[in-house]
């Protein structure tokens, strides 16, 4: 009994392994069969933690030799960072002592491209806004890319680029004073945009078909304008289908550019316009308005008509008429000149102060 008793609870605690253990699910059917499966199972297990021990060390040799990779690459990096850095501040000095020289051999030169740079500032500004770029684009570019030449550090405009900002200065100044036609396109008032011919009178006023156009510099493009001047459209519409003599158009000289004075007279709302911006105010105020002119009306008619009689009354003293006020009066003193001064006085003070209030009503 003391010998089974072991083996009893030795039995139940290969029974418990044999459990947790998915390989080892059969039922042993005697005491030396449960040992032979312990001993199994102890090996099966031995193996398994021998391999996972085997992988571990593995795992930490590969995170030993990666640690030593990063490692090593991390002072790769640091080496050619201090490099960079060394070399940046060589070339900071390299490049401090060539400034220096560009300097000295500048001398004069270096007012005169601050001279330039102001005049392509001007001359860009000009071009941005001018008809003339609606046939010949590019130039804002071209202009843009020499300023930051001017204004580089580093950088020295060639000969090239000077000779051409001068023929462009010469060319602006030549096509100010030319009446031209080329095709371009123009956008329409219904969005579409299609090729057609134009014609550019200088750098005031651009035409087609009878129509002005107005020039957008930040897309370059030529467009109908929304509302045309009045009166002058015919005139254009002759203009491009001239062919020879001289032609009356209306162009617009005014701004730096022209073009001001058309603006103007295009965005003035027109006068029904104005009275539909005053709106319910604004006719209250044309219906006095209309009043007060009638009354005008009146008056000038009335005193018109009483100064004729009055003229006429002057020619003849003598004889007073009773359809005029200087009659009536006239009438007062042949009637009561018999009467002592002061009388009459007040008779006739009285006649004209019974006249004023006709003349003067309204």
């Amino acid at each position: 009994m003391k010998f089974i008793k072991p083996l009893t609870v030795l039995a139940s605690a290969a029974t418990l392994c044999f459990s947790f253990n998915a390989s080892a699910q059969q039922q042993a059917a005697s005491i030396s069969e449960l040992l032979d499966l312990v001993e199994q199972a102890r090996l099966t297990e031995t193996a398994e933690h021998q391999q996972r021990e085997n992988e571990f060390r593995q795992n930490v040799n590969q995170r030993q030799s990666l640690l030593n990779e990063m490692e090593q690459r991390r002072a790769n990096e640091e080496r050619i960072s201090a490099e960079l850095e060394n070399t940046y501040n060589e070339n900071e000095l390299l490049k401090a002592s060539r400034y220096e020289t560009l300097q000295e051999r500048l001398g004069d030169l270096d007012e005169l491209f601050g001279t330039i740079s102001g005049v392509v500032g001007d001359t860009r500004s000009t071009f941005e806004g001018s008809l003339i770029s609606a046939q010949f684009p590019g130039r804002d570019e071209f202009l843009s890319d020499l300023a930051e030449v001017l204004t580089s550090d580093s950088d020295l405009p060639s000969t090239e680029e000077l000779e051409r900002l001068w023929f462009y200065m010469l060319q602006e100044i030549t096509e100010s004073g030319n009446v031209v036609k080329f095709q371009t396109d123009v956008a329409q008032a219904d969005g579409t945009t299609g090729a057609q011919e134009v014609v550019r009178i200088g750098a005031y006023n651009i035409v087609s078909n009878g129509s002005y156009l107005r020039y957008d510099s930040s897309t370059e493009r030529l467009s109908i304008l929304a509302r045309q001047p009045s009166g002058y459209t015919g005139s254009a519409a002759d203009l491009q289908t001239s062919t020879s003599g001289v032609t009356k158009m209306g162009i617009d000289p005014t701004g730096p550019t022209g073009g001001s004075y058309l603006g103007a007279l295009i965005s003035s709302p027109s006068l029904r316009e104005r009275i539909d911006q005053g709106g319910e105010i604004g006719y209250i105020i044309l219906f006095f308005g209309a009043i007060a002119l009638l009354l005008a009306l009146e008056r000038i008619v009335t005193l018109t008509l009483v100064g004729a009689k009055v003229r006429s009354q002057l020619k003849n003293p003598n004889a007073p008429k009773k359809n005029n006020p200087l009659g009536r009066v006239l009438m007062v003193y042949s009637a009561d000149s018999n009467m002592d001064i002061e009388t009459l006085e007040l008779k006739l003070g009285e006649a004209i102060l019974k006249e004023t209030p006709k003349l003067e009503r309204f």
